[in-house]
């Protein structure tokens, strides 16, 4: 029978935590002689990747003037004046006069106006004089002249009174004396013929009577007529015809009023007619004197002036839209003109335009008419126009150069700088591939 306490017959069991083999020292000096190139490849890969690095945005540049505007044509015409060539670089001062046009029409219109207000500023004076003469009224010569038309009214009325009182007692004893001879004559104690004579007096006597009533009542209707307007002049004038001659001041000044507002209008055009600098500076386009006799239209362009400051220029940087994070106002900025290589300008950013237009290969210019076509070929990505300001002490720079800026940008290690654009791919592009 066995013993099953022996010991050469009972199975160890393993270690619970058995723990790994070491290398030897001997097998880690071989695996150094044989990978030391390697390692020190990646231990310098480390290092260097782990070194800080500024990241520096780049992108082509374009210098800008200060500021640039358009002269346009403010009223249609026929350019008959050019006092400056352009092209030449002269700094020509703000608001001196660069051309003038021949306006016919608003010149002919501002005449036609000047002659409208002269003719309304005569009936304005007339409609004053005629107010000014009602509210003066009654005058003393009116008045003594009426008050005399009056007394001749009443003399005459009283002669013909008189007259009528004559003429009644004439009647009256003409017709007693026919009355007393047609007695006689029926007596017989005298003839037929005396007694028709002394009765003819008496008609005719009473012929005269009514003859010097009328006269009379003619005189009174008179008497009373010089008297109403005596009374009309005394009374001073009529509220209606005040009023009315107000309404008629009123009507001739809103009208002189407009007609002053739209002289001035015109004026104002026939200013504009005259083309003037707006502001110290230079045109850019060149002989300007040929335009001379051209028909321009209201809103075409004459010349491009630019700024005339030369100690400062602006730039316009074109940065991929990947660098956004890089862009900030106030930071730094290197630039080499291909024109100056051996002399790098270093500028700030002052503005960033806020949206994103796509790369252009190539553009021109083409002046045809005044006006200014653009063309640009596409290309793929899109950019950021970074405005920059750089300086020009030795005023060499001229607007329109072209060369390459670097952007002072924000440090991070190595590795980070020259991975991503791979970490922008995993996390944009792959990213959009997951289901």
């Amino acid at each position: 029978m066995t013993n099953p306490l022996n010991s050469s017959r009972i199975d160890i069991a393993p270690p619970l935590n058995p723990r790994l083999p070491l290398p030897s020292r001997r097998q880690m000096s071989r695996f150094i002689r044989h990978y030391w190139l390697s390692l020190s490849a990646v231990t310098g890969l480390v290092i260097v990747g782990c070194l800080p690095y500024q990241v520096s945005p780049s992108g082509r540049v374009q210098l800008l003037p200060l500021s640039q505007q358009r002269v346009q044509i403010g009223v249609a015409g026929r350019v008959n004046q050019v006092f400056a060539q352009g092209g030449d670089g002269e700094i020509i001062p703000a608001g001196e006069v660069l051309a003038t046009l021949d306006a016919p029409d608003l010149q002919n219109q501002r005449q036609t106006l000047q002659e409208q207000i002269n003719a309304q500023k005569a009936t304005l004076a007339e409609a004053q004089a005629e107010r000014d003469r009602l509210l003066n009224l009654p005058r003393p010569e009116q008045v003594a002249i009426y008050q005399s038309a009056v007394d001749v009214a009443k003399q005459q009325m009283s002669v013909a009174e008189q007259e009528l009182t004559t003429a009644k007692t004439r009647a009256e004893f003409s017709r007693a004396e026919a009355e007393r001879y047609a007695k006689l004559y029926q007596a017989g104690a005298v003839s037929e013929q005396e007694s028709e004579s002394f009765q003819q007096q008496a008609e005719v006597n009473q012929t005269v009577v009514t003859t010097q009533a009328a006269n009379v009542q003619a005189k009174n209707q008179q008497l009373r007529q010089e008297q109403t307007q005596l009374e009309s002049v005394l009374a001073g004038a009529n509220p209606d015809e005040v009023q009315a001659a107000n309404a008629k001041i009123t009507a001739a000044q809103a009208e002189i009023r407009r007609q002053i507002q739209e002289l001035q209008f015109v004026a104002d055009e026939l200013g504009r007619a005259q083309l003037q600098m707006p502001f110290d500076g230079r045109l850019v386009d060149q002989q300007l004197a040929d335009k001379v006799g051209t028909y321009l239209e209201q809103g075409d362009t004459f010349a491009m002036a630019e700024s005339g400051s030369s100690d400062r220029l602006r730039g316009q940087v074109q940065v991929p839209e990947v660098s956004a994070d890089q862009l900030l106002p106030g930071r730094s900025v290197e630039v080499r003109l291909l024109a100056f290589p051996n002399q790098p300008l270093v500028g700030k950013i002052i503005a960033i335009e806020p949206s994103a237009s796509l790369r252009s290969r190539e553009q021109t210019r083409e002046e045809v008419s005044g006006a200014t076509f653009t063309a640009a070929e596409p290309a793929a990505g899109r950019m950021l126009h970074v405005i920059i300001d750089l300086p020009n002490p030795s005023g060499l720079l001229r607007p329109g150069m072209t060369g390459y800026a670097k952007i002072e940008g924000t440090t991070m290690p190595v590795a980070a700088a020259f991975s991503r654009s791979l970490i922008r791919f995993i996390k944009v592009e792959m990213w959009s591939w997951l289901p």
